[in-house]
């Protein structure tokens, strides 16, 4: 009874204080609602807090406190009324803004006025506009911005009224100035006519600076010289009519008097010369003018009538040399294709000559035959000259190339060798297929290039006895080394090594003197054909071995298979080491088979030291155990030999092999086998010392790959030196 009644009285409490939480929770959301209320805070927020209101005031056992529900009913209806505020005041502050959308549209065209209205008058609705829950900076900042446009775009168009009156003043002092120059025109009308168009410029109202110069006085005293300058002009201008009128005058008396001439030739050729004179001669009195003209063209029509007859005959000429004209102009097209330069540029050059000499056809036939013969001339011409030119480009090419062999061929005979003579006959061939250079440098340029040339091969003529001595040594030395050729003693690719250096020597060697040239050569060639005849032999011996080899290799790569499928042991590694060793003995197998068979033995021996890496170490130490004896052996004969011990160096120039104790104890040993009274018994001591050497030697495995020929040169020095003792 007791544990049930503390379990009952410890729920109560746990009952009160989470009641006791919850109120103040409550409370706490209360509060929130009123700063939410008050503050203008979105409606997201207040739709939380209304949420978490419900539900603690639906789980709460306890009644509410008496004012915390009106509390929270005064702060629901507050944030509604707030919202609606904020949607007025919002939809004012839009109106505003779009009242100064407009604004900047006005300022880019320009109307600064209208521009200036609006945004007065934005300004006195803003002046009036106060809200108390949304903020004023943003139209403010607007009006700020809108307002320092203004006054830029007016700053701007003050300083552009500026420089258009201040361009208008200039013009007017252009148009003043060039009033100014008509006063000394030569052409007395046409400055008039320039002096009418300047007057009506001036007369348009134009905007000026406030202190320009008054300008009119200048263009009155002007206006005023013109017009005594134009005065004197016309009373110039009736004098010259009078003058006229007598000139004319005494040209129809001419033509009147041609009525008594009977040379119809002359008298066309004189009415012609009147007509023209007649034209020439400036205008007459206005009274005067179509009584003189009358009077005139009577005179010469009366004259050409008679002259019907020759004008007759004018044309049938006229007819007679447009047809052979025309009979021209066909050869010139029939031609103006030609490639054959010189000799159709004579042609249409004489028929330009014959065109030249033939008279006028009719005029209004001739010249379209004139244009078609010009143009079969000029296309001609036109293509001999593209011809030209471009042989002018090539043969300025040619010329480049030319100097580039010369250039070539000159650094070449500064600093002569023997083997410059092939170059040199590259340098002749290429001459010869370039073609021609601009006419009067071709000898220039040949002598500069032969010259180079005769220099390089005098130069050459120098060495004939010399190079003669040089090609005999190279005889000798092929007798030497094909003086004892033998399958069994000469190691025909050494030797054909050796040959083929002393060919490629015998090629470097410049030429010998022409009554030994052929000899000397036979020489060489026959020991060289005599030695490549041997080797051939051997080659051919060597070839019917090929099967063989072939069937060993074959039978070497089937034993690798199977060592690699069988488990891994010391004697598996040690046998393939065996087969590489063999393998390298070897001759080779069939040319077809031969590259294949090496890389299969390749790939499968790297496969198989490969997989098998721990037995590699194992040879690697065996091949040093290797180094060791051979190097033991070594210091062995180099102390017989009473020559200083080489120590073997491994990668990274650490030494390797004995260490001083071990090369102290080899030392030591081999004094003892020499310790003899008797010099014979030493000697022989030493004999058979140096015999169980070799012995030793041969029975040792292969070494480290890096000291392979280290050791042997070693081993041979020492060994050269034992047995001269």
């Amino acid at each position: 009874l007791v544990t049930r009644r503390d379990a009952r009285q410890r729920a109560a409490r746990s009952g009160d204080g989470e009641r006791d939480l919850s109120g103040d929770r409550l409370h706490d959301v209360v509060m929130a609602l009123s700063a939410a209320s008050g503050s203008g805070d979105e409606e997201a927020r207040f739709a939380i807090l209304q949420q978490e209101w419900s539900a603690l005031t639906t789980t709460l056992d306890a009644p509410l406190q008496e004012n915390l529900r009106e509390r929270y009913n005064e702060a629901s209806t507050a944030f509604t009324r707030s919202r609606t505020l904020i949607a007025h005041e919002s939809a004012e502050e839009a109106n505003l803004l779009h009242a100064l959308a407009a604004i900047p549209s006005f300022i880019d065209a320009d109307d600064l006025e209208q521009a200036l209205n609006s945004l007065s008058e934005a300004q006195r609705t803003f002046y009036g506009w106060q809200p108390q829950l949304v903020g004023r900076q943003q139209v403010t900042e607007r009006l700020n911005l809108l307002k320092e446009q203004h006054r830029a775009a007016a700053t701007r168009r003050e300083e552009a009224q500026a420089a258009l009156r201040q361009t208008n003043l200039i013009k007017r002092k252009e148009l003043l100035e060039e009033m100014k120059g008509l006063l000394t025109a030569d052409d007395i009308r046409q400055a008039e006519q320039r002096l009418k168009e300047i007057k009506e410029i001036w007369r348009k109202p134009t905007d000026l600076p406030g202190d320009a110069p008054d300008l009119q006085p200048e263009f009155a005293e002007t206006s005023r010289l013109f017009a005594g300058k134009l005065a004197a002009a016309h009373q110039e201008e009736t004098w010259q009519r009078w003058q006229n009128k007598n000139l004319k005058e005494e040209l129809i008396k001419e033509a009147v008097a041609l009525d008594e001439s009977t040379d119809l030739r002359q008298v066309f050729k004189r009415i012609k010369e009147l007509q023209e004179n007649w034209r020439t001669l400036g205008p007459v009195p206005a009274k005067e003018e179509k009584t003189l003209w009358r009077h005139f063209q009577q005179a010469t029509e009366r004259n050409f009538a008679r002259c019907r007859i020759y004008f007759q005959a004018l044309d049938e000429e006229a007819e007679r040399n447009l047809q052979e004209k025309s009979r021209l102009r066909d050869l010139a097209v029939a031609h103006q294709e030609s490639c054959e330069w010189q000799k159709n540029s004579d042609f249409i050059k004489d028929l330009q000559a014959q065109w030249k000499a033939i008279g006028r056809g009719p005029k209004d036939k001739e010249e379209a035959v004139f244009q078609a013969f010009r143009a079969a001339c000029d296309h001609f011409f036109e293509r001999r000259k593209a011809h030209h030119e471009a042989l002018d480009q090539e043969r300025q090419a040619n010329l480049s190339l030319k100097e580039a062999l010369c250039l070539r061929a000159e650094a070449l005979a500064d600093q002569p060798e023997v083997t410059h003579k092939e170059q040199f006959q590259e340098l002749q061939t290429a001459w010869k297929t370039i073609g021609q250079v601009p006419k009067g440098q071709e000898e220039a340029i040949w002598l500069r290039f032969r010259a180079a040339c005769n220099r390089y091969y005098d130069w050459l003529d120098t060495l004939r006895p010399e190079n003669l001595a040089e090609k005999e040594a190279l005889c000798a030395a092929v007798e030497e080394l094909t003086a004892a050729i033998g399958p069994e003693t000469t190691n025909f690719i050494q030797v054909a090594k050796k040959v083929a250096a002393l060919q490629r020597r015998w090629k470097e060697i410049g030429p010998v003197p022409k009554e030994q040239q052929h000899s000397i050569w036979q020489r060489f060639k026959g020991l060289c054909d005599t030695f490549y005849a041997a080797k051939k032999l051997h080659d051919e011996e060597i070839d019917q071995q090929r099967p063989e080899n072939q069937a060993k290799k074959e039978a070497f790569l089937s034993r690798i298979k199977e060592l690699s499928i069988a488990a891994v042991s010391r004697e598996s590694v040690k046998e393939i080491v065996a087969i590489q060793e063999e393998w390298q003995r070897l001759g080779p197998a069939s040319q077809e088979s031969e590259r294949p068979l090496q890389e299969k033995f390749k790939l499968l021996c790297d496969t198989f030291f490969k997989e098998r890496r721990e037995s590699l170490e194992e040879i690697d130490q065996m091949q040093r155990e290797n180094l060791k004896k051979k190097e033991t052996i070594c210091l062995r004969l180099e102390i017989l030999a009473g020559i200083n011990p080489q120590p073997v160096m491994q990668p990274g120039k650490k030494k390797a092999g004995l260490t001083l104790a071990e090369q102290l104890k080899v030392a030591f040993e081999t004094n003892f086998v020499l310790s003899a009274d008797d010099a014979r018994d030493k000697k022989k001591r030493a004999k058979d010392e140096i015999e169980a050497v070799k012995l030793e030697w041969q029975q040792i495995g292969a070494v480290p790959r890096e000291h392979e020929n280290i050791i042997r040169k070693r081993y041979n020095t020492a060994l050269d030196a034992a047995l001269k003792m």
